[in-house]
């Protein structure tokens, strides 16, 4: 310090002061610019390590959905062939994603993740629309069987009975109402083809009742008192009111027709009407009769809409 003089020595110390504190702040500022970017690199290295993980969670779920989930076995199990090709090209897709993952590509992987996805969805729904298909086939052909079984059972009784001839004729509607089933089925109307296979059992199973010789094919008539009598007879009502109604839909009836028919249809009801009066009253005997002319009065319906049925 030899050669300053001791106000000179005075003036500087302030500036070293300075020259010091500004030293200071410079070196703290790098430190902090430094721990910044390191604190950024950090973050992306998170985030990244984050998307690898959320991707490595998405493998997992979507490899058990698309080979060991119940939706994986429907499509498996299913007659539809598109439906296996899609299933094929989202595990595909899942193969793919796989390697793109390690690559380090994960929005590559992420998005081969969401259309594998969207192809399994696909396959599931074609598979789907096939099982309820093979459903839907199954039982049709189940109640065709039913009803075939009937009316070879009917064709057999009414020759037993020597009424082969109205047999007959009541087996050529019904196998006309059976083959119309058949048809519109195979056309994908189900509600016309069920409609019409359960015509033809009405059909037989109405004529069936017909059929007796002081005993009935459907149920036994000893009855154990008037009461359960007059439960047959109410059935047999019903049915024979089921029938009309389904005869009706099927033949285009001239006016003359249709006035006898809504004639026999009035009295059919009202003599149904006071046969439940009858029974409530606990008159089964009464009621029993009445519900036997109604019955004849749908009967007569049914022939005025030009139909012949034994009975």
């Amino acid at each position: 310090m030899t050669g300053w003089t001791g106000g000179e020595l005075r003036w500087l110390r302030p500036v070293t002061g300075l020259l010091l504190l500004a030293t200071s702040m410079a070196h703290q500022c790098h430190a902090e610019n430094i721990d910044a970017a390191n604190l950024q690199d950090g973050h992306h290295i998170n985030t990244a390590n984050a998307q690898r993980n959320g991707v490595g969670q998405n493998f997992a779920m979507l490899e058990k959905l698309l080979q060991d989930s119940s939706s994986a076995k429907t499509i498996v199990n299913s007659t539809n062939e598109e439906a296996h090709a899609l299933h094929l090209q989202s595990l595909q897709l899942l193969t793919e994603a796989r390697s793109a993952d390690q690559a380090g590509n994960v929005d590559i992987a992420s998005e081969k993740i969401q259309q594998a996805k969207q192809l399994f969805f696909q396959a599931l729904k074609l598979a789907g629309t096939a099982l309820v298909a093979t459903k839907q086939h199954s039982d049709f052909d189940k109640r065709f069987s039913q009803v075939q079984t009937m009316l070879d059972a009917y064709e057999r009784i009414g020759a037993e009975q020597a009424a082969a001839g109205a047999a007959a004729g009541v087996a050529q509607d019904a196998k006309k109402l059976m083959t119309s089933a058949r048809r519109q089925f195979e056309a994908n109307d189900l509600a016309a083809a069920n409609q019409a296979l359960e015509d033809a059992w009405l059909t037989i199973r109405l004529a069936l009742v017909q059929l007796r010789a002081g005993k009935t094919l459907v149920r036994s008539l000893e009855f154990a008192n008037k009461e359960e009598e007059y439960a047959y007879e109410l059935d047999r009502n019903n049915t024979h009111f089921m029938l009309l109604e389904v005869l009706l839909r099927e033949k285009q009836s001239t006016s003359s027709q249709q006035s006898a028919i809504d004639a026999a249809v009035a009295q059919a009801r009202e003599l149904r009407s006071q046969g439940e009066q009858q029974a409530l009253t606990r008159d089964y005997d009464a009621a029993v009769k009445t519900l036997e002319d109604a019955t004849r009065q749908i009967l007569r319906a049914i022939r005025a809409a030009g139909i012949y049925i034994p009975g």
